[in-house]
């Protein structure tokens, strides 16, 4: 659930993956190779269905793109706790958030990013830096409210 939770934009899109992936290692699993560890197997798997989500969900949601400051938004995100991390990953386009948390998260390259989603490799480091910038802006929302209400 904790990587559905990952890929999904809503509980119910997150319910709908664990529900899936789940669904597709039960269906599998006499296709596991027990010289993989079970859970690295079930990750994959879950990864993959939540990749199959986004692309089934992509034509639904058309939000424009923004061109934004590229500087990286690292300083500080070590202080940020999980549920925050996913509100803000939220915010985002469904395709700025798949390829972060692909590349980010999950530690694909960009080559497999591309293949996986079938875009351009430039196109996912242009998602990515458009990602972090997003996310910083969000940060500096967020913090710039929170001092206001002190």
């Amino acid at each position: 659930m904790t990587i559905a939770n990952r890929y999904g934009s809503s509980h119910q899109d997150t319910e709908e993956i664990a529900n899936d992936s789940l669904y597709k290692v039960l269906s599998n699993i006499e296709k596991y190779n027990n010289q993989i560890p079970l859970k690295l197997w079930v990750r994959k798997i879950v990864i993959n269905t939540g990749i199959d989500c986004y692309r089934k969900n992509k034509n639904k949601e058309k939000i424009a793109l923004q061109e934004s400051n590229l500087k990286s938004y690292n300083q500080g995100a070590q202080n940020l706790d999980k549920e925050y991390l996913i509100a803000l990953l939220n915010q985002l386009t469904p395709q700025y958030k798949l390829v972060f948390i692909l590349y980010v998260i999950e530690g694909y390259t960009h080559e497999e990013i591309a293949d996986k989603l079938n875009i351009a490799v430039g196109t996912s480091k242009s998602n990515l830096s458009k990602a972090r910038a997003k996310l910083k802006k969000l940060i500096v929302k967020l913090k710039i409210n929170e001092h206001i209400r002190q």
